[in-house]
């Protein structure tokens, strides 16, 4: 079996041959390599894509990775991450001013800075909207605690239906508008 390569488009590779039925599978697929920062971003958004995260949507996935104290390395704006390639990422300091690169970042990347600023422990940041997680915050009911891995979950789970008031019993009280709206 041979290695993807960042350039390879997604459907070229298919989910089987990139999650296969074991962990070892997968690591011989996707082997740790001494492969610069924008090949790795490039790498993830390409398997988040395979994976059905945000695929052919475009803009509300980012993935970043830490380039020393004051810079990270991300997609360009505008394009969906089974786009990646390592020429089409970017390097931004945490104003998001590109510093190597053509294009703009994301202006999403921001919580990206905002964590890399104050945890330089991390090095590295995925948000994606998987298809499941999407689903469920579309089907207009609170999500209830009824697993013993959803528990940390407990009383850290917004509901932000619009008429709807959340289960007193495993929900947070809804997030309100920052206008003070009724919306």
């Amino acid at each position: 079996m041979t290695e993807p390569s960042p350039t390879d488009h997604p459907a070229s590779v298919t989910r089987d041959q990139a999650y296969g039925a074991s962990a070892a599978a997968a690591a011989a697929i996707f082997r740790p390599t001494q492969r610069d920062l924008p090949a790795k971003v490039a790498i993830a958004c390409r398997a988040l894509a395979i994976a059905g995260h945000n695929a052919s949507l475009g803009l509300a996935s980012q993935v970043s990775a830490r380039d020393g104290h004051a810079h990270l390395w991300t997609q360009t704006y505008g394009l969906a991450i089974e786009e990646a390639r390592p020429e089409n990422q970017i390097k931004v300091d945490f104003e998001l001013r590109v510093a190597a690169g053509q294009g703009m970042a994301n202006p999403a990347n921001r919580f990206h800075a905002f964590i890399y600023r104050r945890r330089p422990d991390i090095g590295a940041i995925v948000h994606t909207h998987g298809p499941a997680s999407s689903t469920l915050a579309m089907i207009g009911r609170p999500l209830e605690i009824s697993h013993m891995d959803t528990v940390p979950l407990y009383h850290r789970v917004a509901y932000l239906g619009s008429r709807t008031p959340p289960s007193r019993r495993f929900a947070s009280p809804p997030l309100r508008c920052q206008r003070r709206c009724s919306c």
